[in-house]
């Protein structure tokens, strides 16, 4: 049991090795530059939609608001019509020009629509064509820094291989169960063996019943930490 212990600490050596390896390129300044820049497209590309969603929004606000100019526009010529036909009646006559003057108002309060939707859109369109230029920008950048995290991985590519080679050979040499374990708890983040001081387990400071400092001690069997379950040896 001692021996699959030893086999399990050798094997956890260097797979965080291999990690640290990994992570060196992972973290490097050229991914993370990389990385921004990617993030800055798609924050651009979200606004480029939302401008895009407003046009239209206007676009359809604009053509609603004409439809009722035009509408006006046929009252107005129906109305002027019925002045011409009843110049004789100055009721009908006094009638008809009221209702002329609301219709101009009524065609003077849309006209004021427009111009203020043909101004918003206006400026949607500036600020698409703005975010469009950034864009561009933006995919230039990505792609410079891309390039120099290529160039980067490519020269770490053989130090990365030659670390995963050298994790799957001692992993040739742990037991199946105990590796199945090791990389359960792995998963989750936390080092996977703890060594027991007295009757504490270092990977999480609690103390540990007298009976399981014993099984650990007496090295006969695989014993985990009753609260962390980490990989207990001494």
């Amino acid at each position: 049991m001692i021996d699959k212990i030893k086999q399990l600490l050798d094997y956890q050596a260097v797979d965080y090795e291999s990690e640290k390896v990994e992570k060196a390129v992972i973290n490097c300044e050229e991914r993370r530059a990389a990385v921004q820049m990617k993030k800055k497209i798609e924050a651009i590309m979200e606004n480029r939609k939302k401008l895009i969603a407003m046009l239209e929004k206007l676009k359809n606000e604009l053509a609603s608001v004409e439809a009722k100019c035009t509408e006006l526009s046929a009252q107005t010529a129906q109305c002027q019509k019925e002045i011409q036909n009843d110049g004789e009646d100055i009721d009908k006559v006094e009638n008809d020009l009221k209702r002329l003057r609301r219709i101009t108002d009524a065609t003077a309060e849309l006209g004021e629509q427009i111009k203020q939707i043909i101004i918003r859109s206006q400026k949607a369109d500036k600020m698409l064509s703005e975010q469009t230029a950034n864009a561009n920008a933006a995919r230039d950048q990505y792609q410079a820094c891309k390039q120099k995290y290529d160039e980067r991985l490519k020269q770490e590519m053989p130090a990365i291989e030659a670390a995963k080679a050298r994790r799957a050979e001692a992993a040739k040499n742990v037991d199946p169960e105990l590796l199945k374990k090791y990389n359960a708890l792995r998963a989750n983040k936390q080092v996977p063996t703890a060594r027991l001081q007295g009757s504490t387990c270092t990977g999480c400071n609690m103390m540990l019943p007298s009976a399981i400092v014993s099984r650990v001690a007496a090295e006969k069997e695989i014993v985990e930490c009753e609260n962390c379950s980490r990989i207990l040896y001494i």
